[in-house]
């Protein structure tokens, strides 16, 4: 078998114990044909996170293209608080079911590895911690999520919300404002842009393409296909903010629009100062900013990676450092289910997602005063699931989420939720 390792120190002492049983381990930088097993070991303690995220995942395509028969993530969890490796294993799974994939978690200081390593694969699940002991255990799923029946209490409060102008993160946002009558500090990449002048108002991006290149005619202007689809995905989402801002007030609660880059720690900084400044200490936090830029591992490139690890993780560092954790009641960050089952296509989404689960889980340890929630959403129907994505959960008996129930079970969980239940699942236990 081959490991590989960056930095490489538990690589070298997993072989050296491999070794111990006269099996055969080497130490490499890319598997090479005839590894049979392939072992990706993760050290995240001081790495960047993007890179070190991205060194995994190029280590999983040299297995893939080096025929490997297995295929194995470990980390210790000690050294790996803020790993998505557990969502690359599981995406890997679905997308290479040829493959023998697990993801094997070690306490630090495990004394057997060799041994505790093959009971984990002889267990037969993707997934598996062994604690200090040898022992070996499975994360099971908890209760299904229901629909909230709990009164609404007006509980007010200043809240910051990323990504919460727009999609089923409004959604949210305006239940919120429903249920606590509080004042909401939205983030996100979009411009408030006003509406085109003298163009019919419409939310179809194939009509508004269309006015705005009759207008460019009618005016004697020419304008280049890419200017006019960009006017238009800029007004609709200048209409779609404003949509929500009116919508949060009809609610009961005040909102204010700032568009920010949340991987610009400078700009957050200044934003959420700004923020504070007019509106009060910031007293909630809802993390619901993410994007997807969906394709098979093999295929992925730095780039897309980057974009998408970037917004949910990157993001979320950016602004915890620009707030005061200690007047912070409430956190919610809006993770998936992908991170919990993995899916072809999304192994940098499933990767950022189950960073942002570890996240929640540190931040409810050293916050104990903070309900703390990290949703792992189903599909929901809406938002960033089109006609093709709601087809292929159809297919896998995966039901979307109704928008207004979603909401109801957010605005629900973060008030009111049990605060020792860190982690949700909402929606359908995803099948391979």
């Amino acid at each position: 078998m081959q490991i590989a390792g960056n930095p490489p120190a538990l690589a070298v002492r997993l072989a050296t114990a491999i070794r111990g049983y006269d099996a055969r381990a080497e130490c490499v930088n890319n598997f090479s044909t005839g590894a049979g097993t392939a072992i990706i070991t993760a050290d995240l303690s001081a790495a960047d996170l993007g890179d070190a995220h991205w060194y995994m995942l190029e280590q999983a395509k040299s297995a893939k293209a080096a025929d490997c028969k297995r295929l194995l993530f470990l980390q210790e969890t000690g050294a790996a608080q803020q790993s998505g490796m557990a969502g690359l294993a599981k995406t890997a799974a679905r997308e290479w079911p040829a493959m023998d994939v697990h993801f094997i978690e070690l306490a630090p200081g495990l004394a057997t590895v060799a041994e505790a390593i093959l009971l984990a694969i002889a267990s037969g699940h993707i997934e598996t911690r062994i604690d200090v002991n040898g022992n070996l255990n499975a994360p099971q799923l908890g209760a299904t999520i229901m629909p909230p029946t709990t009164a609404i209490e007006r509980s007010g409060g200043v809240w910051l919300v990323t990504g919460g102008a727009r999609g089923v993160t409004a959604a949210c946002t305006i239940e919120l404002a429903r249920q606590t009558g509080g004042t909401f500090v939205l983030l996100g990449r979009s411009k408030l842009s006003d509406w085109p002048e003298g163009i019919a108002q419409t939310d179809s991006v194939l009509e508004l393409r269309g006015l705005l290149a009759q207008k460019a005619v009618r005016d004697g202007h020419k304008a280049a296909p890419s200017d006019i689809n960009r006017a238009a995905r800029n007004a609709l989402a200048g209409a779609e903010i404003r949509a929500t801002l009116a919508a949060i007030t009809m609610a009961g609660g005040n909102a204010r629009y700032y568009p920010c880059d949340l991987t610009d720690e400078s700009i957050v900084a200044q934003t959420v100062y700004t923020a504070q400044a007019d509106l009060g200490t910031i007293t909630g936090l809802v993390h619901g900013a993410g994007v997807l830029a969906d394709r098979l591992i093999m295929d992925k490139t730095r780039n897309e990676f980057d974009r998408v690890f970037g917004t949910k993780v990157a993001g979320v560092s950016t602004v915890l450092q620009a707030l005061d954790a200690a007047a912070l009641k409430h956190i919610a960050f809006f993770s998936s289910a992908a991170a919990r089952f993995g899916n072809a296509g999304q192994a940098d989404y499933a990767i950022a997602n189950e960073v942002l689960n570890r996240v929640a889980h540190q931040l409810a340890n050293t916050l104990p005063g903070a309900r703390v929630k990290s949703f792992n959403w189903g599909p929901w129907d809406g938002g960033m699931v089109d006609d093709a994505l709601a087809r292929h959960f159809e297919a896998q008996g995966v039901g979307l989420i109704p928008i207004a129930i979603g909401a109801r079970i957010f605005a629900d969980q973060i008030l009111h939720g049990n605060p020792q239940q860190v982690e949700i699942l909402v929606g359908d236990e995803w099948t391979r």
